[in-house]
């Protein structure tokens, strides 16, 4: 659940620096790949987890699962949705 939050707060903080310094490099690519960055923080999140407990899925929760998959979702709508931005 820790990892949960740790993730959001990563987002929120993302996007903080994203209002804040909107000139520095770093941030504009955080901002202009959002969904990459969401689905490579939670595929990592979700791969450390499953090293944690040896590969047993059954101990992760489904809960875990099923915000991992919403998160994951959700990087690949901001990504469709940039892309089409752009066109």
């Amino acid at each position: 659940m820790t990892e949960i939050v740790a993730l959001i707060a990563l987002i929120n903080a993302c996007w903080l620096l994203g209002k804040t310094y909107k000139d520095n490099p770093i941030i504009k690519f955080l901002r202009t790949n959002r969904g990459m960055v969401l689905i490579l923080a939670s595929v990592s999140l979700l791969a450390y987890k499953m090293v944690i407990y040896d590969f047993q899925f059954g101990q992760i929760l489904p809960s875990f699962y099923s915000v991992m998959v919403l998160l994951i979702l959700l990087g690949l709508f901001y990504i469709l949705k940039d892309r089409r931005a752009i066109k």
